[in-house]
């Protein structure tokens, strides 16, 4: 019998970061679920969605197990393969109630972010709505973070759906999306990927010893910012966090907001937080209260083109971003400053 890479035939452990989301539901309000929404042109051919569905499944084994939590808290946890496994169980077909909108398919995200998963089953459900009052059609997908990151979800659904409609029906490669267990060297891949980025690391300290000796400080202090306890509250007003869940949808052309970012000399991901900030600062104001600044955790992306849609490639950084400042065109160069050495610290 050949290598398997998908984990049926055996359990696999959570790598670090996967583990570390999983502990995070200790406390119920931080529940690390994944909830996105896919709108479609039309509703895909079931039959052929449904196939390509399993056959994805099949490669991510992670996605056809269940957890197994360490006995007395001691230990990794583990993905121990599904014995009563159904596709059926995870993936449902469903018609858009009235009135037909995309606030509808919303609406459906929302009780999905506010719902928790049945742990004797594998942490995931997808759900097509079709009959938008448009023609068009929509796939909530709800996931445990513990079984992929952002992007790996991305790189998911990109292997579900055509970007076009006159790209051929070619099933999936079975080594497109390999299995996200990683064996007994799980718990080694950030120091991996810590040693592979140290490499050139080194080089430049001897090429370039002044700089290099600032951002080691700089780098030093980043750290601490993320592993340091928070102790106070930045914001008055997000002081609590209930179960309940309330999910809005902004629709932003790319295009425009490259453009914006251009024209304030920061990046799309400056001109995004900008965005963010100034809706807190507004939300705050509403509330009849006034911040200098709120603290943000942002995920950064390890992933490469090696790794496999399974599985968390990311690292966590943590920021005090300026809000108070009610010009736009101010906030991108102010928070890409404030991100900047975080950023480089993790890359």
């Amino acid at each position: 019998m050949g290598q398997d890479t998908t984990g049926r035939t055996g359990q696999s452990p959570l790598g670090p970061s996967d583990a570390f989301t999983l502990n995070m539901e200790r406390d119920p309000t931080l529940r690390s679920t994944i909830v996105a929404v896919w709108w479609l042109d039309q509703a895909p051919a079931w039959d052929r969605f449904e196939a390509r569905l399993a056959h994805a499944v099949d490669a991510i084994g992670s996605f056809r197990a269940r957890l197994r939590l360490p006995a007395n808290g001691l230990g990794v946890p583990q993905w121990v393969p599904d014995p009563s496994f159904e596709l059926s169980r995870h993936l449902e077909r469903v018609g858009v109630p009235p009135p037909y909108t995309r606030q509808v398919v919303i609406d459906q995200a929302r009780r999905g972010a506010a719902a928790t998963f049945d742990p004797v089953h594998p942490l995931w459900h997808m759900t097509l709505m079709e009959g938008l009052d448009d023609g068009s059609a929509a796939l909530v997908m709800r996931l445990h973070h513990a079984l992929t990151d952002g992007m790996g979800a991305m790189a998911l659904l990109t292997e579900l759906f055509d970007v076009s409609p006159d790209v051929d029906a070619t099933p999936i490669p079975a080594d497109v999306v390999p299995d996200a267990g990683r064996g007994w060297w799980a718990p080694m891949e950030g120091t991996a990927r810590w040693l592979a980025a140290a490499v050139p690391a080194t080089v430049q300290a001897l090429v370039h010893p002044a700089r290099t000796v600032s951002e080691v400080v700089d780098t030093v202090r980043s750290l601490g910012r993320t592993v340091t306890p928070v102790v106070h509250r930045l914001s008055p007003v997000l002081s609590e966090r209930g179960l309940r869940r309330h999910l809005e949808m902004l629709a932003v052309d790319l295009g425009d907001l490259k453009r914006a970012a251009k024209a304030a000399d920061g990046t799309v991901n400056d001109a995004f937080l900008a965005a963010v900030t100034g809706g807190l600062r507004r939300y705050h104001h509403c509330h009849g209260a006034a911040v200098e600044e709120l603290r943000v955790t942002l995920p950064i992306s390890l992933r490469t083109d090696r790794d496999p849609a399974g599985g968390n490639h990311i690292g966590l950084e943590r920021f005090a971003l300026p809000v108070a400042d009610p010009d736009v065109r101010e906030r991108p160069a102010d928070l890409g400053a404030g991100t900047e050495v975080g950023a480089r610290a993790v890359s």
